[in-house]
This record gives C-alpha cells, sequence and structure tokens, in this order.
C-alpha cells in the first residue's frame, strides 16, 4: 500500500479579531446623493508645499430653457405710462447663459412711440429691443423675434426677468404674450443652504440691533454667492443702516443705508441677491450677523426675520499616500481650499523625508454624502485585503489611459497596528502595495485598503462619504470609531489620515462596517511612534466609498 501523501503545512496570517468598543456617533447630518466633484493627482512635492486643486470642468451641454407669459386679460400699458411683464426661471433651470432670444406681440397705432426692453433678474443688465437703431418707420404693433441678445452671456438665467414697455404716445398699448428663449450650459456644481431667524429682535430707538444665525462645521461651504432677505418692521427705515457681517467680524456688506431726516417710508422686507463682498476663498460656517443701526432717532420697529441663503463648494478632503524612493512616507493635507492644499510629510525617524512622490485623492461632496455624475468620466476602484508585501496588485478592470492616483491604508491583522504605505509604479492595470512598520521593518502581510481613481465610466451605484475634524468638530484617539453620515449598504473601503497638530500620523481604517470604521493612530513623540492616547486626540480626515443604499 503506497504510503498517504501527508497535507501540506501553510502558513497563512491570522484573522482579524472583531473589537469591542461603545462608539460615540458622528454628527447626524441628513443624506444627500447629490453628485460630487471627485480629483485626483500626483507629482514631487517637499514638506510644506503647496499642491494645488485644479477646477472641475465638466463639458459644457449646450441647453436650452424658455418661458412664455401670456397676458390674460392683456396687459394694458395708458399713454404715458411705463409697465412690465414677467417670467420666472428657478433654480432648476439656471444655466450660464451664451445667447438669448425675445418674442413680443404688443399692439398699438404707432410704434415708434413705444419703449421695449428687457432685464435681467441682477436688476440692472437689460437690453433694448424696439425702437431699432437709427430712424423709426411708423407701424401698427410688434410682433416678432430679436435674437442673440449678448447683453446676458456668461451671466445666469435664474430669476424674475421683466419685459418693460414705456407708452410714449396717446393711445393704450397692450401685451399680449412673450416669450423668452435662454441659450446656455448648466451651471459649475455648487451647493445652497438656507437658514432663516425668525426671533423677533427689537430696535432700540437710535440704538444698535443685531441678530445672528449660526453655521455650524458640517455646513461649511466656500462661499462664491450670498443672498439675503431682510424683513424689519419700522416705522421709518429712513433713519436705518442695515449691514451684514461675515463670521470673522471684519468683512461685511450694507444692504441698506436710510436718507435721514425721518422722512421714511416704513419697514424694509426685501431680497438683497447676488452679493459677493464673501467671495475669495471665505467659508460660512461661524456667527453670521444682520447689524441695524438706527442713527435718527425717528421712530420704532424690530427684525422680524431674516434668510440667509449661502451658495459655494463644499470645503474638500484630501487623503494622501507618498513615497521616497521604495519607502513609504506619512503624508497630511492642511490647510484645505477649494483651490489647493499644503502638503506634510514625516518618515519613520521623525524627519522630513525631502522630495517625495505624492498621490492624493479629493471629494467634495454636501454634508459629506454624494455619488459620482454619469457623464464625469472618472471610475472608482477600491479592495480591502489581506496583501504580502512588495507584490504587484492588479486592478479588477482596467483604467483608460490618464492619471491614476491610488491611496491606501494598512495594518496589522494580529496587533491592529497601523503601518506606513504608499502604492509604487501606479499604472492603469496595477500597483505594487509598500509598506513598513515604525521600526522600519517590512512585515510580510498587512490588511490592505486601497481607493484608485482614473479615467473610465463611473458607476453611480457606488456611494462616497468623506469626512474630516474640521467638519464633525471632533478629535480621535487609537481605537476610537468614526460613524459615517449615512449608512452604506455593504461594507465599504476607508482610506484615512492624520495629523497631531505638529506632524502627519501613522493611521489607518479599520474594522468597517456598514455604520462606520475603527481608526489606529500611531504619533511621533520626537523618540519614537506611540498609540494616540485619549488624552491627545488628533486629526482626522477620510474617504469610504462602498455599495449605494
Amino acid at each position: 500500500t503506497p504510503p498517504t501523501t501527508p497535507t501540506p503545512s501553510v502558513t497563512s496570517p491570522p484573522p482579524t479579531p472583531t473589537p469591542t468598543v461603545t462608539p460615540t456617533p458622528y454628527p447626524t447630518v441628513v443624506p444627500s446623493l447629490d453628485t460630487t466633484w471627485l480629483l485626483r493627482g500626483d507629482g514631487t512635492w517637499s514638506d510644506g508645499n503647496s499642491v494645488p486643486l485644479p477646477t472641475p470642468t465638466p463639458t459644457p451641454v449646450p441647453e436650452v430653457k424658455e418661458k412664455t407669459k401670456d397676458e390674460d386679460p392683456d396687459l394694458v400699458i395708458s399713454a404715458g405710462a411705463t409697465e412690465h411683464s414677467t417670467v420666472y426661471f428657478p433654480r432648476s433651470d439656471d444655466l450660464v447663459i451664451t445667447s438669448v432670444d425675445v418674442y413680443v406681440e404688443i399692439t398699438h397705432p404707432n410704434n415708434c412711440q413705444l419703449v421695449v426692453s428687457v432685464l435681467h433678474p441682477d436688476g440692472t443688465t437689460s437690453t433694448a429691443l424696439h425702437p431699432p437703431p437709427g430712424p423709426c418707420t411708423p407701424a401698427a404693433d410688434i410682433f416678432g423675434w430679436y435674437y442673440d441678445r449678448a447683453e446676458f452671456d456668461t451671466k445666469r438665467s435664474e430669476g424674475t426677468w421683466g419685459l418693460y414697455v414705456q407708452n410714449n404716445g396717446v393711445s393704450d398699448a397692450r401685451i399680449l404674450t412673450w416669450t423668452l428663449r435662454v441659450y446656455g450650459t448648466e451651471p459649475p456644481k455648487t451647493v445652497t443652504l438656507e437658514y432663516t431667524q425668525g426671533g423677533d429682535v427689537t430696535i432700540p430707538d437710535g440704538g444698535v440691533a443685531e441678530s445672528t444665525i449660526t453655521i455650524p462645521t458640517a455646513d461649511d461651504l466656500i462661499i462664491t454667492e450670498v443672498d439675503v432677505y431682510v424683513g424689519i418692521d419700522h416705522t421709518d427705515i429712513g433713519d436705518l443702516t442695515v449691514t451684514l457681517l461675515h463670521p470673522d467680524g471684519i468683512t461685511n456688506e450694507v444692504l441698506h443705508s436710510g436718507a435721514g431726516g425721518c422722512v421714511g417710508p416704513a419697514d424694509l422686507y426685501k431680497w438683497y441677491r447676488d452679493i459677493t463682498a464673501f467671495n475669495g476663498n471665505k467659508h460660512s460656517e461661524g456667527t453670521w450677523r444682520l447689524r441695524v443701526q438706527d442713527a435718527a432717532g425717528c421712530g420704532s420697529g424690530e427684525i422680524d426675520y431674516w434668510i440667509l441663503e449661502i451658495e459655494g463648494t463644499p470645503r474638500p478632503v484630501v487623503v494622501a499616500s507618498a513615497v521616497v524612493g521604495d519607502e513609504p512616507v506619512i503624508a497630511w493635507a492642511t490647510s484645505v481650499t477649494s483651490g489647493g492644499f499644503n502638503i506634510q510629510l514625516i518618515n519613520k525617524d521623525g524627519g522630513n523625508p525631502g522630495a517625495s512622490s505624492v498621490q492624493w485623492i479629493a471629494v467634495a461632496v454636501e454634508r459629506s454624502v454624494g455619488v459620482l455624475a454619469p457623464d464625469s468620466r472618472l471610475a472608482i476602484q477600491t479592495e480591502p485585503l489581506e496583501r504580502r508585501n512588495a507584490i504587484w496588485v492588479d486592478f479588477p478592470i482596467h483604467f483608460d489611459p490618464g492619471i491614476t492616483a491610488v491611496v491606501n491604508n494598512a495594518y496589522s491583522g494580529s496587533t491592529f497596528e497601523p503601518y506606513i504605505t504608499c502604492p509604487r509604479s501606479v499604472g492603469p492595470a496595477r500597483f505594487i502595495s509598500a509598506f513598513i512598520d515604525d521600526t522600519g521593518g517590512s512585515p510580510d502581510w498587512a490588511w490592505l485598503q486601497t481607493i484608485a481613481v482614473g479615467e473610465g465610466a463611473p458607476d453611480t451605484n457606488l456611494l462616497i462619504q468623506a469626512g474630516s475634524s474640521a467638519y464633525s468638530a471632533t478629535t480621535y484617539s487609537d481605537g476610537d470609531f468614526i460613524f459615517f453620515p449615512t449608512s452604506f449598504a455593504g461594507t465599504p473601503v476607508v482610506v484615512a489620515n492624520a495629523y497631531d497638530g505638529a506632524n502627519p500620523v501613522i493611521a489607518s481604517a479599520r474594522g468597517n462596517a456598514t455604520s462606520g470604521f475603527f481608526i489606529s493612530l500611531m504619533y511621533w513623540t520626537g523618540a519614537n511612534w506611540v498609540p494616540v492616547p485619549a488624552a491627545a486626540p488628533v486629526d482626522v480626515q477620510w474617504i469610504a466609498v462602498g455599495p449605494r443604499p
């Protein structure tokens, strides 16, 4: 009888224990599945260098939006009077204008006695339709199209447009109908958040009153536009000055400045649109103040209510990986704005690694939750697997030619110790996994979490979530659990970076669940790396990608 063939002995990595924890929830926010912008990049930078973020530039798709107003009954313009008819473009029909056409039907015995124009929602930009330049030949009525009104180019279509008719004759004119046709492209992706303060605040006669709205860090936007509605009940607004103050306490916009002299009128209920004083990388978070100065002592009143609308770009979350030669180093993106960030780098010995190859992924989503736009031409691939050190890792689907950026985390499956990691030799088909421990040793195995972004067809069934201490106002220590703003439909992949206020921290997400993940953190004491204690929590920023609910 031949001998039995023995079963080969295989040494495999130990299984990952399931840790126990009593988690503190991430601040609850309302989930949004709006599309987000996702950026990636690579390059060579040194500690403290500035890294620009390119402006997301989706391919403009020409669109046409059209609104018609039929006046029924006809809108009468009496002799010597001016009247106007309006059409409204909601935010859902907003375009960046490339051209405007107008059709009008106006009756009058002598159209040379009519002056017809169209006014943009900004209240200042207009185009003259009639009479045409040069001598006017008298004729009855105005029925026809006016094409390619270039005065509105690059402006936005949202808002109330007006057709104005001035009647300089002796007979009545009538507006029967008119149509506004707007050509343009979809505006850049921004977020608009609205806040209302309804508590009455008394305005002392001859004094100052203030009403405040506080925007939390979770709602922070990099401002592109501010709109304010002011509701003031007052017997004489001629002696009032109304000012909106930014949370920085310096930047302000005077909304209303009365003429003084106690000459009225009463009450102020009005929108102030397209305020740009707060643009230029200013943030919306903090306490905004509506200040009312009663200068003349002519009457009394109160701030009834006010509305603050902020349009802007969510502050991006950036995660990065870096390597010098074959040795991974630790990276952190600081001073993040919509225009870029500063990269900070430290090596395993706590020193400056010098010029490093850095890969980064940046994501900006409303309230930290979003999906890729169907036309973004960016693909995301993720992988959570145990991997050997210094081996090739193939992408399940090859990316198209172009920049492929890969960021990852690695940790010990037995001790949960986070490793210093960075992918090497990244291409559209694969990369080399590389990780070292805090002493510079090269473990054979690690649990590796990878997020790769490159050219390709987007998967809109993937949910992207991102968070940072800048949003949540929460810092973390080793072993803490971080909740997602909303749960995934399945286990996601998470990559995290961390910072102790002076240096980047070795960080790795682990123990991922649909609701959140554990974070392993080690910081540099000046002599060695130790777990981050609860008494000295650090800043964390993370990106998670997983199945969409």
